[in-house]
């Protein structure tokens, strides 16, 4: 049963300001030009900064859709709906734009990767009641080196935040099959696709119709409450939700598809572009070369950027103590013939490994 009594949200402040704390350790220079400079090394961090300026601009000035714009290939204009703009992001950091685009973007940076920390401090802590290992889960996830080298450019998976908590609302909904679940779900799917991108909503899509699969597959407690008429009812209505929620953005997104001129934003779309970009079974073992340890080797910048295409689209590396300790788990689960506890997250790895 989640609850938030006055003793929980005293817990969940400090484990925000704890996080907050390791980010201000971790991004001191960011920190000192907060309103001036941000993360990054050109490029996408330009298309970042105008993004959330033009979302604005549009709703409020133009009094139209964030998704088509003419103020590129002009006359004919671009398609945004594949663009990465993160739309409700731009929204609701209009108010830190007056101050200067650079502190809107760092405030959503930073607070994106502190609320990815405490969001999945809370997932963890329901799954397993312990808090020194909660905010260990938390620290890896907001701090990860795949999420840090996003930061850089991508503002869009920069802010995972509500991936943690939809996880959780729909386990909760699955499990004790109450209304406000459902409707907790829809937001932060919602919140999802829009403070973060439509690929983090399907992803979180996948992630929800695999959890149903295991569940019917290996898991006979919770093959009954999926198998009920109360659930099928609260998934509807986590469906429904969604869509209306998510209308404002949805529609226009919808009728952008429609209008036939992806290509003219998209160019970079095609499969053997998206195939250069993916990760390679090195990325997943290859510390990216700022590391400050790895970095200062003689030749290993040439070295990984040889084998990563890009420091930023091609980072998957997590660390070798997190695989030691996914690794460690799995042999005491199994020694301990528990494996059926973590199954379900065993599950989730394999297929997206």
């Amino acid at each position: 049963m989640l609850s938030i009594g006055n003793r929980k949200f005293r817990e969940y402040v400090l484990v925000f300001f704890a996080y907050a704390l390791v980010a201000v350790i971790m991004f001191p220079q960011l920190i000192a030009n907060f309103t001036t400079s941000t993360f990054g090394y050109g490029g996408d961090i330009y298309q970042g900064l105008w993004d959330l300026w033009w979302v604005n601009y549009a709703i409020f000035y133009l009094h139209t859709t964030p998704y088509f714009t003419n103020l590129m290939f002009y006359p004919v204009g671009a398609n945004l709906v594949t663009q990465t703009m993160a739309p409700l992001l731009g929204v609701l950091t209009y108010p830190l734009q007056l101050i200067s685009l650079p502190f809107a973007m760092n405030t959503a940076i930073i607070i994106g990767i502190v609320l990815s920390g405490l969001f999945t401090y809370i997932l963890a802590k329901y799954l397993t009641g312990n808090i020194p290992g909660s905010f260990l889960a938390g620290l890896i996830f907001a701090f990860s080196p795949e999420h840090i080298m996003q930061s850089v450019g991508h503002l869009q998976w920069t802010n995972t935040e509500f991936i943690p908590l939809f996880v959780l609302f729909f386990l909760l909904m699955i499990k004790e099959r109450k209304i406000k679940y459902a409707f907790y779900a829809s937001i932060s799917f919602v919140l999802s696709v829009f403070i973060g991108d439509v690929e983090q909503g399907i992803l979180l899509a996948l992630v929800a119709f695999f959890i149903l699969i295991y569940y019917l597959l290996f898991d006979k407690n919770e093959r009954k409450n999926i198998l009920n008429r109360k659930f099928a009812y609260l998934f509807v209505l986590f469906i429904i939700l969604s869509f209306v929620l998510g209308s404002p953005g949805f529609i226009p997104m919808i009728q952008g598809i429609e209008s036939g001129v992806l290509s003219y934003v998209n160019t970079q779309g095609s499969i053997p572009y998206n195939i250069l970009y993916s990760d390679t079974i090195s990325s997943f073992f290859l510390p990216s070369y700022i590391n400050p340890i790895f970095g200062s080797l003689n030749g290993y910048a040439a070295f990984y950027q040889k084998s990563v295409v890009d420091p930023a689209e091609g980072t998957a590396y997590i660390g070798y103590s997190v695989l030691f300790l996914a690794i460690a788990s799995i042999y005491l689960a199994y020694k301990k013939k528990e494996l059926a506890k973590i199954g379900l997250w065993l599950f989730l790895a394999i297929f997206f490994i």
